[in-house]
């Protein structure tokens, strides 16, 4: 696919500019905690769980899309973005709070978009690839966002997305992040099939993340244990990266799912899911 240009105003007709940012008439509000995108901000550099979502998506964008005009959707503070910028993939941040709008602006992201999918007038096929990284299970209605996706994606072009993993890891977490769901390779699979895309790859991630969720989060929520953990103090201790011989491991174990994924090879469970898919042209 040859490289291209962004045209916002082409993009997004009747969005407005502003110091830099276009913006839309209205923007909805989402399942989507306030301050969520402030939090992220202080623990996403630091984050090994950021980290490494980032390296796997990378290492499948630059492989299926690495001319592409490539649009984050849901792309909170500009972290995705600023890291495909870095491998020369222009990129456009799309993002319904304002807050990260600001702060992808400091990371050096030229192309924001203050506003929602589902609100924003828009060219149908325009846009060669689109990423929706844990941001569809915030979504009451996830076949009417991934079916905007599809009229707005050019023919052939590619949608990444990640989702969070397994109905059975539900927990206090899922209600604080406004979910509505947690997805299962079959389950999602066959949505990205209903709204007419083609598997092209999929796979888990996180492979040692399940069972210390179960036991440490989805239990106690079904017991209805509370934690005293203040909320913003236990994310950054759980995300931080981990000293000793308990980070080591978890670091080769991580390289072992980049590695696994350079190679085209998916892995059978974590607990996220992440998976590349073509617009299937109707």
């Amino acid at each position: 696919m040859p490289e291209r240009e962004i045209d916002l105003a082409y993009i997004f007709p009747g969005a407005s500019k502003n110091d830099g940012i276009w913006k839309g008439e209205r923007v909805s509000t989402i399942s989507y905690p306030t301050t969520a995108n402030a939090q992220c901000n202080e623990i996403e550099d630091e984050s090994f769980w950021f980290e490494h979502r980032s390296k796997c998506i990378v290492s499948l964008v630059t492989k299926y899309s690495p001319n592409a005009c490539f649009m984050d959707v849901g792309g909170g503070n500009g972290f995705i973005c600023e890291k495909l910028e870095k491998e020369k993939i222009k990129t456009i941040l799309l993002e319904p709070g304002i807050d990260g709008v600001l702060q992808a602006k400091k990371r050096g992201i030229e192309h924001l978009v203050w506003g929602s999918i589902v609100d924003l007038p828009y060219t149908p096929q325009s846009i060669d690839a689109i990423g929706l990284f844990d941001v569809i299970e915030h979504i009451e209605n996830d076949h009417e966002v991934l079916s905007i996706l599809h009229n707005i994606l050019v023919n052939d072009g590619f949608l990444y997305l990640s989702v969070p993993a397994y109905s059975s890891l539900w927990s206090q977490a899922d209600h604080k992040a406004g979910h509505y769901r947690r997805y299962n390779k079959k389950e999602m699979n066959l949505l990205l099939r209903e709204n007419g895309f083609e598997i092209v790859f999929s796979t888990y991630i996180f492979t040692p993340l399940p069972l210390p969720i179960f036991l440490f989060k989805s239990i106690p929520f079904r017991l209805n244990l509370k934690k005293k953990n203040k909320r913003m103090k236990y994310e950054k201790r759980i995300h931080r990266k981990q000293p000793g011989i308990i980070g080591k491991i978890l670091k080769r174990i991580l390289t072992f799912e980049i590695n696994k994924l350079k190679k085209g090879k998916s892995l059978l469970f974590g607990s996220s899911f992440l998976a590349v898919v073509k617009k299937i042209t109707k």
